[in-house]
C-alpha cells in the first residue's frame, strides 16, 4: 500500500477536488527518493483514474496543476505540452518535522478509489481529507455533518451521500450514537 504523508493545513485549503486528486496523485508518483521528477498530465491522470484522459480530463488536470504551482503547493516548471518537472523534495513533504501544523498518513489506494468511484469523486474526496484531518489520535472524529458542511460550504444531504459512498467504497467506517455525531473512523489509518 502506498502511504502520504499530507501536511494537515494543505487538507483543509479551499481546493476543488480535482485539485486536491491531481497534487495527491504526483505525490504518489513523486517518491520520497527523488529530487525531481518528469510528469506528464496523462500520467497524473493514469495514477488517479486507471484510465488514460480525454483532452477535457487532459486539460481540467493541467488546470489543476498550474494552479498549485501558482498557489505555491507545488514546486515544478511547467514544460508545455503538458509535462512537468517537479521538485519532489519541497513540493512533497515526507518527514513529520518539516511539517509545521503536522501531518496526516493516508493510504492513496483509498484516495484512488474515491477519485475512480463516479461523478461527485471531487466532493466526497474533499469530505473525506476533511475527516483525516479532524481524526483524533485514536483515528476518531465525532464532528456534527453540520460542522463539516459549514466548514465544507456544502449542504448535510450531500454529506449523507459522501457518507454512504465512502462507507460503501470500504474506506470509513462510521459508528452511530444515540442523541451524539457519529464517530467516523478511517478504514486504513496509520
Amino acid at each position: 500500500m502506498s502511504k502520504l504523508i499530507v501536511d494537515r493545513e494543505f487538507m483543509t485549503a479551499p481546493l476543488t477536488g480535482m485539485q486536491f486528486g491531481a497534487f495527491l496523485s504526483a505525490m504518489d508518483l513523486g517518491t520520497a527518493y527523488r529530487d525531481q521528477i518528469l510528469l506528464s498530465d496523462k500520467a497524473i491522470y493514469f495514477n488517479m483514474m486507471g484510465k488514460l484522459p480525454n483532452q477535457k480530463q487532459r486539460e481540467d488536470v493541467n488546470e489543476a496543476l498550474n494552479f498549485l504551482i501558482n498557489e505555491g503547493h507545488v514546486v515544478a516548471i511547467a514544460l508545455g505540452h503538458g509535462n512537468y518537472i517537479v521538485d519532489c523534495q519541497r513540493s512533497f513533504h515526507y518527514d513529520l518535522d518539516r511539517l509545521p501544523h503536522g501531518g496526516k498518513m493516508l493510504v492513496y489506494e483509498d484516495i484512488k478509489k474515491i477519485m475512480q468511484s463516479g461523478q461527485s469523486w471531487q466532493g466526497a474526496l474533499r469530505y473525506y481529507l476533511m475527516l483525516a484531518d479532524h481524526m483524533t489520535k485514536d483515528n476518531r472524529c465525532s464532528y456534527s455533518r453540520q460542522y463539516f458542511a459549514n466548514k465544507l460550504k456544502m449542504n448535510e444531504a450531500s454529506l449523507t451521500r459522501y457518507n454512504s459512498l465512502l462507507k460503501k467504497l470500504g474506506v470509513i467506517i462510521i459508528v452511530p450514537r444515540m442523541d451524539m455525531p457519529s464517530y467516523y473512523y478511517l478504514k486504513h489509518s496509520t
